[in-house]
């Protein structure tokens, strides 16, 4: 696969504050890039030196595969992005302010006007005055905005930020939909794993300006394997029984069997032996870990996913 975004040893300094440090980014063609983070982590700061609006302390930024620090205005222009809120006219309709882009950018086809406006989803909505939008609404308006220029590439910083469940799944619905449908590489900052879980297939973690794991969402999912506990009446002999199998078994603050085995067919046979050791089994159940109890984990530790 092509990459879209790749950095090397990319570093920013405020003073004597380093606020990104070596970050080795790596975005490849048609991946929806989740770069997660808690608030302050060093999100934004990354996305503004992507766009240019910043420059780094130190490393390398190529996007398209070409020197973003060579090539600028060629790489922008193909570049969508909406950093925190969307700037918009609010006495002015959906259309209008998307019209007032497509002048300023000297476009000349006015038909993108309305093909945006279907990708967002605002078509019924184009003649009200966006004033009266909701913040869902809003949202999408904004990154319609950021889609007026058929972009490569879109940059969203935490744009689900302040919205209601309803206006979540609509800006979650239409970014799933772009890489497929558009073509468009889509790389959306959050500090909520939850939600970037639900569109996608990459994920950047950074804490304290590093990362901390980067690699397909599959790779995060895996580690959120639990373990099987078993409520049985006499727990401790019931381990003493199982470690004599050579079996990987301990017991928790509930005094319940946690197994350390995943395999139906092992659960299976430590159930069949403690019956016929004369042990009552009361429940079997998995305990899994949820990916934002990782991503919770991983962050207050600042280290590796265990």
């Amino acid at each position: 696969m092509n990459k879209i975004i790749e950095t090397n040893g990319l570093v920013k300094k405020y003073k004597k504050t380093t606020v990104v440090n070596q970050l080795n980014l790596s975005v490849e063609e048609g991946d929806i890039y989740g770069f997660l983070g808690p608030n302050g982590a060093g999100k934004t700061t990354t996305i503004r030196m992507l766009l240019g609006l910043i420059k780094p302390t130190a490393g390398e930024i190529q996007i398209f595969g070409k020197s973003l620090a060579k090539h600028r205005v060629q790489i922008l222009s193909q570049v969508g992005s909406l950093v925190e809120y969307p700037s918009y006219y609010g006495n002015l309709t959906g259309y209008e302010n998307l019209e007032a882009i497509h002048q300023l950018l000297r476009m000349k086809d006015k038909r993108k006007i309305d093909e945006v406006l279907t990708i967002v989803g605002l078509t019924k909505a184009k003649d009200k005055l966006v004033k009266h939008y909701s913040l869902g609404m809003k949202q999408r308006l904004g990154i319609g905005l950021a889609l007026l220029n058929s972009p490569k590439l879109l940059i969203l910083d935490e744009p689900t930020n302040g919205l209601d469940p309803a206006g979540i799944q609509e800006i979650r619905e239409l970014i799933k939909d772009l890489p497929s449908s558009y073509g468009i590489t889509v790389m959306i900052s959050s500090h909520l794993l939850s939600e970037v879980d639900q569109m996608a297939n990459k994920v950047g973690i950074i804490h304290e300006g590093q990362f901390i794991f980067q690699d397909h969402i599959q790779e995060l999912r895996k580690k959120s394997t639990g373990n099987i506990s078993m409520r049985v009446n006499d727990p401790h002999l019931a381990r003493t029984i199982l470690h004599k199998d050579g079996l990987n078994v301990s017991l928790n603050g509930k005094n319940e069997l946690m197994i350390h085995e995943h395999e139906d067919s092992k659960i299976a046979y430590i159930a069949d032996k403690l019956i016929r050791q004369q042990l009552a089994v009361y429940r079997i159940q998995e305990e899994k870990r949820s990916l934002e109890d990782i991503f919770l984990e991983i962050t207050h530790k600042g280290g590796e996913v265990s």
